[in-house]
């Protein structure tokens, strides 16, 4: 690892897996912000195969360092770039994943937040971005309440303290005190990281002036995956906490079993049907209400494929959900009471 920086105090990681079509324009971006010269960029790459640490390298040459993750996760990887920062005496660790696009001042304005608010974490909100047709259906879905639930960081213009929001910025020293990201979740990472730091009085400021452009999944299928991820990982942060989920997560994970249960119970009783009849003209209804709204107003080409990517996002995250409780509690018995039990250490403790 290049030494050539230690007193710098503002760490950048870059957890990256095979984007090679995004890490140019998301680290341009963070290169733009002239208000915060004092940063090292990691990126910390899981074994790309795509060719992104040639073009990184040839695009931005020693200004990025690159760091093999073998672990391959996220959670690794942030928690690599904290034991860097660490090394280095950083004050700020700054999380900056690949498929987005940075403002300007991204980095400047987030530490200016964390000094005037003297928040332990400060998160931001996210402006989903279309591309192709599925981009398209997903940036009007995410901006209703059918795709977000009414969550802040994924509601422009709310600015103030949060439970949980889009991870950027760490204080150091609270980020290692916690025992950073638990390194077994393959996502939801975030969420689960956010119950300790609160539980352990760390306080979280969302800066909406900081917001970022997100790009969805580029397909059914990666969506998919991802709402399967974050429902199975979920359930494992609601056991680990013994935490009460809310409607928001509750909804969308009973969705898979009461339209199988009613699916099944129609074949002899065939009112039964009503309960997924019901449901798809919910979503019809809520995704033609959010086309209204935009402006203009979106086609149905594209509030017609939102109807089914809430679909796939509600029965992925409830599927998700249904193997995060298989693992818990069918396939190992134990890893519950497992994860209850795990002590974090403080990483500064566990670098020595």
């Amino acid at each position: 690892m290049p030494k050539d920086s230690l007193n710098r105090k503002i760490m950048v990681a870059c957890p990256c897996l095979n984007e090679a079509h995004r890490v140019q324009e998301a680290i341009s971006s963070l290169l733009e912000d002239k208000g915060a010269v004092d940063f090292d960029i990691l990126l910390l790459d899981g074994g790309s195969t795509d060719g992104t640490q040639e073009k990184v390298r040839a695009a931005f040459g020693d200004r990025v360092e690159i760091v093999h993750n073998p672990y391959r996760l996220q959670a690794h990887a942030v928690n690599m770039a904290a034991g860097i920062a660490i090394e280095r005496g950083a004050e700020f660790l700054v999380r900056a994943d690949l498929h987005a696009k940075y403002p300007s001042d991204f980095i400047s304005k987030l530490c200016a937040t964390a000094h005037r608010t003297e928040a332990s974490s400060v998160v931001v909100s996210m402006r989903t971005q279309g591309g192709n047709r599925v981009q398209n259906a997903a940036k009007l879905l995410f901006s209703t309440w059918l795709g977000n639930g009414g969550s802040p960081h994924r509601t422009e213009g709310y600015r103030g303290w949060v439970a949980h929001g889009h991870h950027a910025l760490f204080r150091v020293e609270e980020f290692a005190r916690v025992g950073g990201y638990d390194p077994e979740f393959a996502a939801n990472e975030d969420a689960e990281f956010d119950l300790r730091l609160v539980r352990a009085n760390g306080r979280i400021f969302l800066e909406s002036d900081a917001a970022i452009d997100y790009f969805p999944r580029p397909t059914l299928r990666s969506t998919f995956k991802q709402f399967f991820r974050n429902g199975r990982y979920r359930v494992w942060t609601a056991v680990k906490h013994r935490e009460k989920l809310g409607k928001r997560q509750l909804l969308p994970m009973a969705s898979a079993p009461i339209l199988i249960l009613s699916a099944l119970l129609a074949l002899v009783v065939p009112w039964a049907l009503v309960i997924p009849i019901s449901y798809l003209s919910l979503v019809f209804y809520l995704a033609w209400s959010g086309a209204r709204k935009e402006k203009p107003v979106a086609p149905f080409s594209v509030w017609g494929l939102a109807v089914i990517l809430a679909i796939v996002t509600h029965i992925g995250f409830s599927v998700g959900a249904l193997r995060g409780l298989h693992d818990l509690y069918r396939a190992d018995r134990a890893k519950a009471k497992r994860l209850q039990q795990r002590q974090h250490l403080d990483l500064r403790v566990a670098l020595k």
